[in-house]
């Protein structure tokens, strides 16, 4: 398991999606309406190397953010500072 240490952008209240033919993790933000007020890149090959391919992203109940990394066959996280 890798373990990234990483400013998360905000605990609650964005969807992390995965973007594996570019590598990249996006936060997702909403206003109450349900419409996307922001899109920011959480993490990127560029930016982290060993982030791999990613897939099925979740939190747990510990605040980290784990997702399955398929080049790997491993779960990664990333655990906030």
């Amino acid at each position: 398991m890798k373990i990234f240490n990483i400013k998360l952008i905000q605990k609650h209240g964005a969807l992390f999606v995965g973007d594996f033919s570019q590598g990249t993790i996006d936060a997702l933000t909403f206003d109450s309406q349900g419409k996307v007020v922001s899109i920011k890149r959480f993490a990127s090959q560029a930016d982290t190397p060993n982030l791999g391919v990613t897939a099925q992203i979740t939190t747990g109940q510990d605040g980290n953010l784990y997702y399955a990394n398929l080049s790997a066959g491993e779960i990664d996280r990333f655990r906030p500072v």
